[in-house]
């Protein structure tokens, strides 16, 4: 692992950012660092992280560590893990904002495709966070801490797609789906020592959803990194971004079943 280093302001936290070089990923990891926090940027690829650790350094006079994972291939995993608490020392937050999306027809037509979906989005944020556990600052201590700003926190980017199946896109709502349900449980376990928080983002504007058809009420990521930096501060369970995604999808979960299952999504 690798970095550029400067001063932190004010102590901040030391946060794992994984699937970093992603348009959200990049704009929560330039917010927490103008707050002073220590980085580990994680993805795929060397040269993208070197530059947007360089970027931050300059920027914000942050420490911010690099290192290379593909989180396809999870015999990594546990040798990733040690690397990044050694290189942290004790870890106060985990942000998984990885993401991958095929077309649903192409899902269909090719199952490695469906199964990378699912793997990306689902298995690797489940085999993560359980490895990383051990590392968590204070994720020893027992129940009951009131220090929410020093509180350890795990934070999972995911999508108003896995609130309710839908016909155009049920492979990718079905890996955030479960994602859901595992960081809901997660929260439950871990309640009072580690803080779980699940964003649900609707259409953003990045790389992942440029061209698709039918996208509307179009969020930037600046605006939703500042939403789900609110989160995690409030300690927040689920929080959409933007906030009225969260009527539209109450709405949707609403619809009758015999009604829905009419209608083409």
């Amino acid at each position: 692992m690798s970095g550029a280093s400067g001063s932190s302001v004010g102590g901040g936290r030391r946060v794992v950012l994984i699937g970093a070089t992603g348009s959200i990923a990049r704009a929560i990891a330039a917010q927490l660092a103008a707050r002073g926090d220590t980085l580990l940027l994680v993805a795929r690829d060397t040269e993208e992280l070197a530059r947007d650790a360089a970027d931050l350094h300059h920027r914000f006079a942050i420490t911010a560590h690099t290192a290379t994972l593909d989180v396809e291939h999870p015999e990594t995993f546990d040798g990733f893990v040690r690397s990044a608490s050694e290189t942290l020392g004790s870890i106060d937050g985990l942000v998984f904002a990885q993401g991958f999306m095929a077309s649903q027809e192409d899902g269909e037509r090719d199952h490695e495709l469906a199964q990378r979906t699912i793997d990306v989005n689902f298995t690797a944020c489940v085999r993560l966070t359980l490895a990383f556990a051990p590392h968590l600052a204070g994720a020893g201590e027992g129940k009951g801490k009131t220090d929410r700003a020093r509180t350890p926190f795990v934070c999972f980017v995911s999508s108003v797609a896995g609130d309710r199946g839908r016909a155009s896109n049920f492979i990718y709502g079905s890996s955030k789906a479960g994602l859901n349900a595992f960081a809901q449980g997660l929260r439950q376990s871990w309640r009072g020592r580690t803080s779980v928080t699940v964003v649900k983002p609707g259409f953003t504007d990045t790389a992942m959803t440029w061209g698709l058809p039918g996208m509307f009420l179009v969020a930037s990521p600046e605006a939703v990194a500042g939403d789900t930096l609110r989160a995690i501060d409030r300690g927040r369970a689920v929080a959409y971004t933007p906030f009225f995604w969260r009527w539209i999808m109450l709405i949707i979960r609403l619809v009758p079943g015999f009604l829905y299952d009419r209608v083409k999504l």
